[in-house]
Formats: C-alpha cells, structure tokens, sequence
C-alpha cells in the first residue's frame, strides 16, 4: 500500500494506528533503494520491505538522512514501522557516491539493524584522475563521520570492500589493495570535507 503524496504524515499515521504496514518508495530514490536490495540478496539476504517508507524530508542540523523505528505494542505483538528520510538539501548537491553512501547506511540501520561503526579510518591508495594517491577513507558504509571522501571515481574502487563489510561483517579487499609496488610509488594525499551528517531515532509506543 502506497501513502498518497498529497495526504503524507497524516495519512500514515492514520494507518499506524490500525497496526497495517505502509510500504512506500519515492521514485527519485527508488534506483538506490533497489539496488540495496539487489546487493543484499546477492549475499544470501531476503529482506522485508512491507513496513518501509522511503521518502525525501527536511531534517534538522544539516543531517543528510535519518532511520526512525517506531514500535508500537499490541495484545498479540509488537509492530514496527520502518521509515528512511532523505534530506533534499544533502541530496539536490551531492555525487552519485554520496546518494549511495547515505542509501545504504540509513537502509543498513532499518533494514539491517546495524548501528554506527566507530573504526579507524583506513589509508588506501587508488588511481584518482590518472595518478596513484593516498586516501583516508570511512570505515564502512556505516561509518558515522562527518568528513568522508565520497568522490565517484575512488568511491567505485572501494566499493566491494563497502559491501562485503555491510553485508558479510569483514573484508581484506583494502590489504589486497595495497601491494608493495604501490606503496614503493610516489603518492599524493588527497581530503575533501563534506559537512553532512547521519542518524538513527528508535521509538516505542
């Protein structure tokens, strides 16, 4: 069941409170939405999306996407309605690696039930416009810092690594990745700044 555009939150609600599940999608955010699912089931999940909205909204202190859950109890169970909002604002400006980054970490929170991860910030080498450089890079899609190097073409050369750490917990891709003839060349550092954040609420009623 789709929430009309015109009715939104409160037309949500209205089903929220006969305990039906509201499924919904925004068609701009559907292809990545899509492709999460493809890569999840690539590695053997089969994910419930019935209880999901996906929708752009404005959020608070320029955060780029939020994961609310809220759980609300009945006498014969719990349900829970899972929703993704996506900030226009973050969203209108930002690289196609960015678009995917914010995706799956706020879908890793609601439909994975993985929280922020606090690792180190690994130092890899890529090709990046023709030269080999050094980059730092987030730990994971579920990285919850606010500086990650999301340019497109890096992002494409650590993005197995992203997954396999999504969806399999570990991945030594990045130590394949640096090689001694790599680390033998002459590197450039490079670090870019992008000021947006992420969340995760969880509420019960």
């Amino acid at each position: 069941r789709s929430p009309s555009r015109g009715l939104g939150d409160v037309y949500k609600r209205q089903v929220l409170g006969c305990g039906e599940e509201v499924s919904y999608v925004e068609p701009e955010l559907q292809p990545y939405f899509q492709e999460f699912l493809t890569q999840a089931n690539s590695f053997g999940y089969n994910l419930k999306t019935s209880n999901l909205v996906v929708e752009k909204g404005v959020l608070p202190n320029n955060k780029a996407g939020r994961c609310k859950r809220e759980k609300t109890r009945y006498v014969d169970g719990v349900f829970e309605q899972k929703t993704v909002i996506i900030n226009p604002n973050f969203w209108d400006n930002a690289t196609e690696a960015a678009r995917e980054f914010v995706m799956f970490h706020e879908l890793g929170h609601c439909l994975l039930s993985l929280g922020h991860d606090m690792g180190v910030r690994p130092l890899i080498y890529v090709q990046h416009e023709g030269e080999t450089k050094q980059v730092s890079i987030a730990a994971s899609l579920m990285s919850s810092a606010t500086n990650m190097y999301l340019d497109d073409e890096i992002y494409e050369q650590i993005r197995p690594y992203y997954l396999e750490r999504m969806f399999i917990g570990k991945s030594n891709l990045l130590e394949d990745r640096i090689s001694s003839k790599v680390k033998s060349q002459k590197v450039q550092t490079v670090s870019k700044e992008n000021n947006f954040h992420f969340e995760c609420n969880h509420s019960e009623h």
